[in-house]
């Protein structure tokens, strides 16, 4: 039970992170809970969670939401997890100092990813009037006040796009309203620098490993909006979507519209990386 009185819904105190489980193993599950710790540090909350509890409970969670991994491994039911980790009870004080104990929320349900229609085709992306500021404190941690992302999808939404695109407070391309922004020219990579205020995405991670597997050079630093009207393609990263192509950004086409060659390798080859992440363990002895 939440409540009344708790943090989160008073003022926003907490934080929280989607995972993807894939056949019912939960991928790189290490990775989103360094990044809640981070982002739990950040705000100063204190851990709450045993040093090996988390994964029993999120097994549990699955099995019993009928998502869990199958004896063979073929069940294709995807599954998306999300944890909360609010301030806890209120005591009244209006400060970040908090007297309670966090309260923690698991749920998850079953994920629909895209079409290989909706992969193939892409989606539009409107630059919206929303600006990540560099020095805001809560512009690389991942909180449960989001407002100003959904706000700026609308925006979007409402110029006729599918999403937002989100530029720093400096004019630099920041990131997606719930994604990590990456372009291909020939055969580098560029996506925005984790020095500038944005995300660290788990998924926008895995991304690059896979990218330069597929013998992609990598290239993490400014962007300029500039930049996205010259790229030969542009994709958009999320656990939800993994990679999804942009076919057009503020009306105007990138590259060939939808998915480009380069987009279809380097998923193609983050496929393969979950494919190895979630394999069966071999039997003991």
């Amino acid at each position: 039970m939440v409540p009344a009185l708790d943090r989160g819904l008073l003022y926003g105190d907490g934080v929280f992170e989607t995972i993807r489980a894939y056949r019912g193993v939960i991928f790189r599950l290490e990775r989103h809970l360094d990044r809640l710790r981070r982002s739990m540090d950040g705000l100063e909350l204190d851990w709450p969670f045993a040093p090996s509890g988390v994964l029993d409970v999120l097994t549990e969670l699955l099995e019993i939401n009928g998502l869990g991994a199958t004896p063979d491994g073929t069940d294709p039911i995807d599954a998306r997890i999300r944890i909360t980790v609010t301030g806890g009870l209120s005591d009244g004080q209006i400060r970040l100092a908090r007297t309670g104990h966090p309260t923690v929320i698991m749920s998850a349900g079953r994920l629909t990813p895209p079409s290989p229609e909706e992969y193939e085709r892409g989606i539009t992306l409107a630059t919206t009037s929303f600006r990540q500021p560099w020095n805001s404190p809560l512009a690389r941690i991942k909180t449960i006040h989001r407002l100003e992302y959904l706000m700026a999808r609308e925006e979007a939404r409402r110029r006729g796009a599918d999403d937002g695109l989100i530029l720093d407070d400096r004019g630099q391309v920041a990131e997606g309203t719930a994604s990590n922004i990456a372009l291909i020219r020939g055969s580098t990579l560029v996506t925005p620098t984790l020095e500038g205020p944005i995300l660290p995405g788990v998924t926008r991670e895995a991304v690059l490993e896979a990218a330069a597997t597929a013998g992609f050079t990598v290239d993490e630093r400014i962007v300029r909006p500039e930049e996205l009207q010259a790229a030969d393609e542009i994709f958009a990263t999320s656990t939800s979507w993994e990679i999804l192509a942009v076919r057009a950004i503020d009306g105007r086409p990138v590259g060939g519209g939808g998915r480009g060659p380069a987009t279809l390798a380097i998923h193609d080859a983050f496929r393969r990386l979950v494919t190895f992440a979630i394999r069966p363990s071999p039997p003991v002895g």
